[in-house]
């Protein structure tokens, strides 16, 4: 696999390596234009434009390469496991400030579910997120011919005690994923732009939205792509 057969910017030769070896690839980004999807079909220019939309000040992203079994539909299991939202309850996440383990998300209730046309749906959820207020969030579920699309974000304001913390829709969460036959293309990206209260909760906001965002993608990784992967 070459740096030239991925829809990746700005690989270094140890991430390759990495991806080569099926691994999952983490990065910390300092502004959305350095994300490094790059295609040509309409979910990498609707990543772009959802960001610029955003201007996540916290972001990261994820890639992954996996050999999969091509007679089967993965991009249908993925959906259909990702539109249990109520799944996102078991998720882990790590607080480093508390140095303690909590749920990504508690007391998930679907609200409603659209299909708009086919192979796309519309999920709205509440959610409770500690340290936060409970919100709600639009998921949106997308299979268009031989790729898949996430997406996630707030539509209420989202509040830290009773100060507004993020603005509706500017917590997001995307995930593109190419079946390529043999393997799956998966890239992630998600953040939020959050008011860090003249920069007192800076570095606490930081690490609660990167590592949301870093227990999201590795919940996923460990319990369903690794299933997925195709052992040689």
């Amino acid at each position: 696999m070459a740096a030239g057969d991925l829809p990746f910017r700005n690989l270094s030769s140890e991430e390759l390596v990495k991806l080569q070896h099926g691994e999952r690839l983490f990065r910390v980004l300092d502004t959305y234009k350095d994300f490094c999807l790059q295609t040509e079909d309409s979910e990498s220019e609707q990543i772009r434009s959802l960001l610029k939309e955003v201007k996540p000040n916290f972001l990261a992203e994820i890639l992954m390469i996996i050999p999969v079994d091509e007679n089967l539909d993965n991009l249908a299991f993925i959906r259909n496991t990702l539109m249990d939202v109520t799944l996102f309850d078991n998720i882990p996440y790590y607080s480093k400030r508390n140095e303690k383990w909590y749920p990504l998300y508690e007391d998930t209730k679907i609200l409603s579910q659209t299909t708009t046309a086919p192979g796309q749906d519309t999920i709205m959820a509440y959610q409770k997120m500690k340290p936060f207020k409970p919100h709600e969030t639009r998921y949106k579920f997308r299979i268009q011919g031989d790729t898949f699309f996430f997406e996630s974000r707030n539509s209420n304001n989202i509040y830290y005690k009773n100060f507004k913390a993020v603005r509706k829709g500017n917590m997001i969460t995307l995930l593109w994923i190419r079946d390529e036959g043999d393997r799956l293309i998966i890239y992630g990206i998600g953040g939020a732009s959050a008011f860090t209260f003249f920069g007192l909760f800076g570095e606490r906001m930081g690490d609660s939205f990167i590592g949301r965002m870093e227990a999201f993608f590795s919940w996923f990784y460990d319990n369903y792509i690794t299933e997925m992967m195709k052992k040689s």
